[in-house]
């Protein structure tokens, strides 16, 4: 995984993806080391796009990727 690469997020595929495999936001984020608060936005989309490598937001994609819930978004929802 390359650390230095800007990932998107799409809120709803994500979070869809990790309640399918049973997994709530508030226990996930802790596990990995963030905030519920902080997790919650990210996966509702309020969270501020953030595509500085090392920001809680990209740290916090790049757990849900590794875990295999990061579902990106697509070109056209970026130009949303």
């Amino acid at each position: 995984m390359d650390i230095n690469r800007i990932l998107t997020i799409d809120p709803a595929a994500t979070r869809e993806k990790l309640t399918k495999d049973g997994r709530t936001v508030a226990p996930y984020a802790r596990s990995r080391g963030f905030s519920e608060t902080t997790m919650a936005q990210i996966l509702s989309g309020r969270f501020p796009f953030n595509g500085q490598p090392g920001s809680v937001f990209q740290r916090a994609l790049q757990s849900l990727q590794k875990d295999g819930y990061l579902v990106e978004a697509t070109a056209d929802e970026e130009a949303a």
